[in-house]
């Protein structure tokens, strides 16, 4: 990431914030500014990707070393590992209209990292949401390795999100998501330029609201996704686009969250180790249940499962991988 792209995406965020901050508005009683929530949990893995680098000093109970592979034919046997999570988030309103968080990506929200953000709602209850974030992810160092054990390396990423909701008064919803990704240690594009991973990464989703009852408490969404996956190396660089459906349920004592999706991406340059272009088709289904009040109105629990399956043109890349915990949260209002 360069300094003015950095630049840039501070610039943005605070010319946002100011803006929002202009705006006239209701005052809040002091009392009233402060919000959030911290949740502690336990989440479980089972994969059989031979690609994903998963750093073993962040995880237990490991069945399974996805650090060594024998051959590039793809993952066959599944590992499952286990691991605690904590995740919180805090905000403070400024006004009726406008307010600044800080917080760690939830099961339902989309974030991406530590992010620091402001939402600025509108007088036809429409709202735009600007954000930044900051994340990093393990991979290994060259996935392409075989019979000898695997190494990790990590990739930090920067990005800049923008999400508006109920555009002009309806119930359109439009984001936009820039992300640089730096990969730390990249042993495979040093040998091979057409294989780096550094690069930038813009996605653009819209989706449109329908409300299932008077109530407005569920609601179903359909969604359109396109991205662009600008990765120095051509052999990892993609377009992809896919459509997503997603129902939610938020009632006093219970909340549900089911999404389905699917993505298909073609990649720009023939893969220098296998030697194709690849092509792949991603399925994702996820589920959350939220059981609130369980004390009182500050405590709730939630238990979720995930799924996502890649088929590739190269065996290499496909994989299934499954996700699934438990969480106990704290709200203070």
């Amino acid at each position: 990431m360069t300094f003015t792209r950095i630049l840039c995406f501070f610039i943005t965020f605070v010319s946002m914030a100011s803006w929002a901050f202009a705006q006239e508005s209701r005052p809040v009683a002091d009392k009233d500014r402060f919000s959030g929530r911290i949740e502690l949990g336990l989440l479980g893995i089972t994969t059989d990707s031979a690609s994903s680098g998963i750093d073993e000093r962040g995880f237990f109970g490991q069945d399974g070393d996805l650090s060594l592979i024998s051959d590039l034919a793809g993952g066959k046997s599944f590992k499952t590992f286990g691991t605690l999570f904590l995740l919180f988030d805090v905000n403070y309103a400024l006004n009726d209209e406008t307010t600044l968080y800080i917080g760690t990506p939830f099961f339902d929200d989309n974030r991406e990292g530590l992010t620091f953000g402001c939402e600025k709602l509108f007088n036809d209850n429409s709202s735009l949401d600007v954000s930044l974030f900051f994340g990093e992810r393990s991979l290994w160092k060259d996935p392409y390795l075989t019979d000898e054990k695997r190494e990790i390396t990590y990739s930090d990423s920067i990005g800049l999100t923008i999400d508006y909701e109920g555009l002009l008064g309806t119930e359109l919803n439009i984001g936009y998501t820039l992300r640089h990704e730096n990969v730390k240690d990249d042993v495979a594009g040093n040998t091979d330029s057409a294989l780096e991973r550094s690069g930038t990464n813009h996605t653009l989703k819209t989706g449109y609201n329908f409300y299932l009852n008077d109530m407005f408490d569920s609601m179903l969404t359909p969604s359109l996704l396109a991205v662009r996956d600008d990765i120095d190396g051509g052999a990892n660089a993609y377009y992809s686009y896919g459509t997503e459906l997603a129902y939610s349920m938020d009632q006093d004592n219970n909340a549900l969250m089911l999404t389905l999706s699917v993505e298909n991406a073609a990649y720009d340059d023939i893969h220098p180790i296998f030697d194709r272009e690849r092509k792949q088709t991603t399925y994702k289904a996820t589920c959350f249940y939220t059981r609130k009040n369980l004390w009182n109105d500050r405590w709730y629990s939630r238990i979720g499962f995930a799924y996502d399956h890649v088929d590739s043109n190269i065996s290499f890349f496909d994989e299934n991988n499954f996700l699934y915990g438990v969480s106990l949260g704290y709200a203070f209002h």
